[in-house]
């Protein structure tokens, strides 16, 4: 995880899980217990939350013998509620994703016994019944402001991973799992989606040119009318391998991705977009400097865009980024944090519809980790 929420005032970051200090409430000013307390070890959270601030957060949780997926969901009058079991009993659950759309649906995926699950939260019937979705490991999900989702993930066929996705729509429920990457028996991973209001989806990828030839990045568009297209190659540097992309959309349907890009000993961020006019442009290298990795993405609905990543900066780890407008391109990169003593990495980013953008990030004093943040006007004054 890794969004921002642009367009629809919705966003989900991944967040790393202290146990609070309260339990219930308004969340005004102290951490708070979501997860059961008689229960185990929980981990793996996720959340997103709606226009009106409603939030639905995902975490997994043993009970002593195995993992199930739990939820639990604040609202701004009522506060946190109780958790609540979202997954069959039976095997160990992991892996859950949630998207939230306008009206404060939500929708969870996650993975069980070798298949991939999603369950439906509405605000007056709560959560449903989980149900088989078939998009495999590593699912992602995101849902447009009328309650259309797009899941997708990866799935072993004949001994080769294939991307898939399926989708859901209030009247018919889900569909059936499609193959979207180019089925020429080459591996592909990595599946990242963004919608946009008109429930036009983007799924961003890596997949192998074959064996021994590096990774390099792929993507396909759904849109309603037309299904799923033809999937393309997005990035054309042959001398490294490609990996960690990820994409975000404005309302128009203009898509902006990134990734890590590797050139000889030290990896690269590079970045592509996509308008519906003229469809994918040319991949651009957005830093100049020592390894970068881990790169993520956030869009506004002008379509200015924002990208993080960590990097390398002499003996430790540091956080930068990058801007782009529709105007004037993607400008300088710059360090966002300024500690020249410890390592920081694994950013987070999301934009609001104001183009204001906040940046989360772990970073060690030398004795624990802690999250610091940088918003957008102080790093681009």
């Amino acid at each position: 995880m890794r969004y921002g929420f642009g367009f629809l005032g919705v966003f989900a970051l991944s967040l790393m899980l202290s146990i609070g200090c309260s339990e219930g409430g308004t969340g005004d000013g102290g951490p708070v217990l979501i997860s059961a307390r008689d229960g185990g070890n929980a981990s793996d959270p996720e959340v997103a939350v709606d226009p009106s601030g409603n939030a639905v957060a995902v975490f997994s949780q043993s009970d002593g013998t195995r993992y199930s997926i739990f939820a639990n969901r604040f609202t701004p009058t009522a506060g946190w509620g109780a958790p609540e079991q979202i997954a069959d009993d039976g095997s160990s659950a992991h892996g859950a994703q949630v998207a939230v759309d306008s009206s404060g649906n939500a929708v969870a995926v996650w993975v069980q016994s070798d298949s991939t699950f999603a369950n439906r939260f509405t605000p007056t019937a709560g959560w449903g019944a989980p149900e088989v979705i078939g998009v495999g490991v590593g699912p992602q999900v995101a849902v447009d402001p009328s309650g259309n989702a797009v899941a997708v993930g990866q799935l072993f066929v004949d001994g080769t991973r294939h991307i898939f996705a399926n989708r859901f729509t209030p009247t018919a429920g889900w569909g059936a799992p499609e193959v979207i990457d180019d089925d020429d028996g080459a591996d592909a991973r990595g599946a990242q989606v963004a919608v946009d209001p008109s429930g036009n989806a983007v799924v961003v990828w890596e997949q192998s040119e074959g064996v021994p030839a590096p990774y390099t990045i792929f993507a396909n568009r759904f849109t309603p009318t037309a299904g799923w297209g033809a999937p393309e190659q997005i990035e054309t540097d042959d001398g490294g391998y490609a990996a960690y992309p990820q994409v975000a959309v404005d309302p128009s349907g203009t898509a902006v991705a990134v990734w890590m890009q590797s050139e000889g000993d030290r990896g690269t961020i590079f970045a592509n977009r996509f308008t519906p006019a003229a469809g994918w442009g040319a991949a651009e290298r957005i830093e100049t400097g020592d390894y970068a990795a881990y790169p993520q993405v956030a869009v506004d609905p002008s379509g200015n865009a924002i990208a993080v990543w960590q990097q390398q900066g002499g003996a430790r780890d540091t956080i930068w980024a990058n801007r782009f407008t529709p105007t004037a391109g993607w400008g300088a990169a710059e360090r966002i944090e300024t500690d020249d003593e410890v390592d920081a990495f694994l950013p987070q980013v999301a934009v609001d519809p104001s183009s204001n953008a906040v940046v989360v990030w772990v970073q060690s004093d030398g004795t624990r980790y802690s999250i610091w943040a940088n918003r957008f006007d102080e790093m681009f004054p």
